[in-house]
């Protein structure tokens, strides 16, 4: 009797845990999803459906994308998590968009206990554009940048327990952002805030809504969910010009990854990817991550776009952004 019991109780916490984390709805609006994506054909908002299709059938893993509001293309298995990676470091700015928005802090505000090694100590600022020379020497914040994934996990962790009162980087997000915003799928959380060692799990769909409120300027529905100023900067570089590289002479490790500091000064906004300005391309940004992970935010033509593979060499966010443009009907670019 006693297993039969434990059997029954094993069974329902299990269901009442699949039940709290089943979604978040909110009412649907002109152009925002509700309960689920509502859905229009490429034609119906300006595109060429046979383009499209072909542009973007040799791109490996899940693609959606969505345009005006509406979910007009996908493949793949928009319901199951994935492993976001950096891309985590871009939401966790958004976590720090909902503070300013809210008044609780100011991108100048300083960070306690982050000057390790030494002082001073570096301000949210800082961390946003991996200028806190965190665990780097030398140590001067804003004087110096480096792709430093353990600055986003100390300042993440910072954000949640102060202004949270929890270490669940789930709960924060989804007290957050997807309390406002909704979401249709589970989401969970591994390794560090910054991504390393898998960061959010996210659906493609749920991820796509992320970056609806980023195309909105924060706006979702009427609600002023981010800083409308924060996300306006997102697509222009923060790093201070006349800052250095501090990474040249350290290990290639998590606290400066070279590869990625390297591409860091004049495309880097507040942990958000600026698609280069010495292209053609049209303005966007971009939340990217490990294997290809990529949510491509393109304002001009009101465009969210994600896409979810994993393996080398995977297309980047330009090549997201071309794919989708070039399908574009003439009347409508």
């Amino acid at each position: 009797m006693g297993r039969k019991i434990k059997a029954i109780f094993t069974s329902l916490l299990v269901a009442l845990l699949t039940s709290c984390d089943s979604g978040t709805s909110v009412p649907a609006g002109k152009g925002f999803p509700g309960a689920e994506w509502q859905m229009k054909t490429p034609e119906e908002v300006g595109l060429d459906s046979a383009k499209l299709e072909k542009n973007l059938s040799s791109f490996s893993g899940p693609v959606i994308v969505i345009r005006d509001g509406y979910l007009i293309y996908s493949k793949g298995d928009l319901t199951k998590q994935v492993q976001t990676f950096s891309v985590s470091k871009s939401i966790t700015a958004l976590i720090f968009a909902t503070l300013l928005q809210q008044g609780k802090l100011n991108y100048d505000d300083l960070v306690p206990d982050s000057d390790l090694p030494s002082a001073p100590q570096a301000s949210f600022r800082h961390f946003l554009t991996m200028t806190s020379d965190y665990g780097l020497n030398p140590h001067n914040p804003g004087k110096h940048y480096a792709y430093n994934n353990n600055a986003i996990h100390f300042y993440g962790g910072y954000i949640a327990t102060t202004f949270f009162r929890t270490k669940s980087p789930r709960k924060v997000l989804q007290e957050a952002i997807w309390n406002h915003i909704g979401r249709q799928d589970p989401v969970s959380f591994s390794g560090q805030w910054g991504g390393w060692d898998g960061g959010f799990a996210i659906s493609p769909r749920d991820l796509a809504r992320i970056g609806h409120l980023v195309l909105n300027e924060g706006n979702w529905n009427g609600i002023q969910v981010l800083s409308s100023s924060f996300v306006k900067q997102l697509y222009l570089s923060q790093i201070p010009v006349d800052a250095t590289a501090n990474y040249d002479k350290g290990p290639n490790n998590k606290w400066n990854q070279h590869q990625f500091s390297d591409e860091l000064k004049g495309k880097y906004s507040f942990a958000w990817w600026i698609l280069d300005p010495e292209t053609d391309s049209p303005k966007a940004i971009s939340a990217s991550g490990y294997r290809g992970k990529q949510l491509v935010i393109c304002p001009e033509y009101n465009l969210v776009i994600v896409g979810m593979p994993h393996q080398k060499n995977a297309p980047d966010a330009i090549e997201y952004v071309g794919a989708v443009t070039t399908a574009l009907k003439e009347s409508t670019k």
